[in-house]
């Protein structure tokens, strides 16, 4: 589909006149001088283009939104709340999130590294949040992930998480099916084989407002407070593919 998706913008881009170089941007048109050429997307379906002549051409199936954030987060070791990681913006250009479309899919990966001071299960969460950090507003767990007893090592292991989140219904009142894993190095060598544990839906995510503006948040908690947890996510990104999408 990708392919698929890449081809049909390249016949856009070539059944275009040639003179100047093309431009490409999200949001308003950007200024052009004389014969120069622009592309920019005027809704979340079509793209608009001057190269000699205005027109605009069907987004293809692809990537249209796509977000890396890489700040370095760490939780708080003595507590057994869930503590923030990592915050990604999810703004888009015309005041809605993108995932306001039947069939659109987030695909959401984070890595990370955890050290336990006591024995202690962990359970990671992913979060739609109205407002950045999830201290207020609209705060929507998306998929939650505990662990079995891990045991106190004192060695550094690492983890990561991948989920999905397919839009159902859209609007003010919209649904999400969301799903993913968390793989966790349990051992006490990052040699060990690491343990698979599956989220906890057993349905639809509904009432999300996909109509407005989200910030995508990763937590962690560890059920035993000790002073020498310490968990990090180095990084975190997230992609949205689906019907009428460029990336």
């Amino acid at each position: 589909m990708k392919k698929i998706g890449m081809l049909i913008a390249i016949i856009a881009l070539l059944a275009l006149p040639l003179a100047g170089q093309m431009r490409v941007g999200q949001g308003p048109p950007i200024s052009c001088g004389p014969g120069a050429n622009y592309m920019y997307l005027d809704s979340p379906n079509n793209i608009t283009y001057s190269c000699g002549g205005l027109g605009t051409v069907p987004i293809p199936n692809d990537a249209w939104f796509s977000v890396l954030s890489s700040t370095t987060a760490q939780a708080t070791a003595n507590v057994t709340t869930d503590q923030n990681l990592i915050s990604s913006t999810m703004g888009m250009p015309y005041s809605e999130w993108v995932m306001n479309q039947p069939g659109r899919l987030l695909e959401y990966a984070g890595f990370g590294t955890y050290n336990l001071g006591t024995t202690s299960t962990v359970t990671v969460k992913l979060k739609l949040c109205t407002i950045a950090g999830c201290g207020s507003g609209t705060v929507i767990t998306l998929a939650s992930w505990t662990t079995a007893s891990q045991t106190n090592t004192s060695v550094t292991l690492g983890f990561n998480v991948n989920a999905y989140c397919v839009t159902v219904t859209s609007g003010a009142t919209g649904t999400l099916e969301c799903h993913g894993t968390l793989n966790f190095d349990s051992g006490a060598t990052l040699a060990a084989a690491s343990t698979t544990f599956n989220d906890s839906n057993t349905a639809v995510i509904s009432s999300v407002p996909l109509n407005g503006q989200w910030f995508l948040q990763s937590t962690l908690a560890f059920n035993s407070a000790n002073a020498s947890n310490t968990a990090t996510l180095r990084i975190q990104s997230a992609d949205v593919w689906g019907p009428g999408v460029i990336n």
